[in-house]
């Protein structure tokens, strides 16, 4: 691996560590590692103190990744091996962060064992006196500019139109083996044979990606709101700020995305490979993926950073979100066959994740790794 693609590998792995450490920063604060609080207890000092903590734990960690990468480039000559130890290193990673999130929850559990919250708020509101009530808020508003328009979406198809045609027009110019891979100093290494399956193996990386960022442009409007019951008004702007900043991110992104995978093979197909076409892909994404977490920083899990306004509440009455934490197994995985809602937000991270307590989840799922396994099945028969 030559010494451009070894940086540009490393700032990738930089920037994974870097999303992976400011997570409980990000998600909401009535929300700690997959457990929830009381808005009346998110300035606790023991919370900051374990936020701190999964920082330096989690950069600890980042820092040894960077160091055996490093290392992994210096000691190996053969990209082959590189790569293969490479992705070893990458899994060992995100298993070591969820195995650190995983004592962190449990911490957060113990916590909030031991506090009195709950007991002490149903006391007060059976009583009369001025405390915490628990109560679920919906939101029966219809939505209103929650998303971009979706004539944006109208640029996905120009996308794939336009390399469609552009590929249908070059093909009887093309050779009849046509470069498909390469390696990390742009030389080719991979053909296929002109065909049919060739046609389809150039454009479908590039229909899987439009088709995901579709996907996830339905998913947001529909998916379920989360309003916090101490503040509902201020809340419920915040999460339609962040559902439309969200959608405008991917709609974008994913463009960038799209295009920039439905011109490569393409470009590759027309030329002798080059360094240029193995550096572009990643610096591309990276870009993407910098500019996305720039907002995500910026907003925060359902916009819980943005200011949006003071919030007036009724001096003798405080309201709290229900406890629902015996829906989330490990604080991640929401299994709720009560609730009717396909799509919910995270608990730790930003974006959504699938109730996994409907069967239309399960099937949702299914379809999709269906898709890409059936894909990538015939591409490689096609090879």
């Amino acid at each position: 691996m030559n010494n451009m693609m070894m940086w540009i590998t490393l700032a990738c792995d930089a920037l994974l560590v870097f999303a992976c450490a400011v997570t409980p920063f990000v998600t909401r604060k009535t929300e700690l590692f997959g457990v929830s609080l009381p808005s009346s207890e998110i300035g606790r000092r023991e919370l900051s103190v374990l936020r701190r903590a999964y920082l330096r734990v989690t950069l600890l960690a980042g820092a040894a990744l960077l160091v055996l990468n490093f290392a992994l480039f210096l000691v190996f000559s053969s990209e082959m091996t590189q790569v293969r130890i490479y992705l070893v290193l990458i899994f060992v990673y995100i298993a070591a962060e969820f195995l650190i999130y995983l004592v962190f929850h449990k911490t957060m559990v113990a916590f909030k064992a031991a506090q009195p919250w709950r007991a002490q708020g149903a006391a007060a509101g059976s009583a009369g006196e001025e405390g915490a009530e628990p109560v679920l808020v919906v939101d029966t508003e219809p939505p209103a500019r929650e998303v971009v328009h979706p004539a944006w979406l109208w640029l996905y198809a120009a996308i794939g139109g336009g390399t469609l045609l552009y590929l249908w027009y070059i093909w009887p110019a093309l050779p009849d083996r046509i470069p498909t891979n390469m390696d990390t100093s742009g030389v080719i290494v991979d053909f296929i044979d002109k065909g049919p399956g060739a046609f389809f193996t150039m454009m479908i990386a590039q229909w899987i990606i439009i088709a995901a960022f579709v996907l996830v442009y339905i998913m947001i409007p529909v998916s379920k709101r989360q309003i916090d019951a101490a503040r509902p008004r201020e809340s419920r702007e915040q999460g339609r700020r962040f559902r439309y900043m969200m959608s405008a991110c991917m709609v974008f992104g994913g463009a960038a995305l799209a295009a920039m995978v439905g011109i490569l093979p393409v470009a590759m197909a027309q030329s002798d490979g080059g360094l240029a076409f193995a550096i572009a892909p990643l610096v591309l994404t990276m870009a993407v993926v910098v500019v996305m977490l720039f907002v995500m920083f910026r907003t925060g899990q359902g916009g819980s950073k943005l200011k949006v306004g003071t919030e007036q509440h009724a001096p003798h009455k405080r309201m709290e979100n229900t406890d629902d934490d015996r829906y989330w197994k490990l604080g991640v995985i929401y299994f709720n066959p009560n609730d009717p809602a396909l799509f919910v937000e995270k608990r730790f991270g930003i974006g959504w994740t699938w109730n996994m307590g409907r069967p239309a989840g399960w099937l949702l799922l299914a379809a999709i790794v269906a898709v890409v396994v059936i894909s990538l099945a015939a591409a490689f028969s096609a090879a």
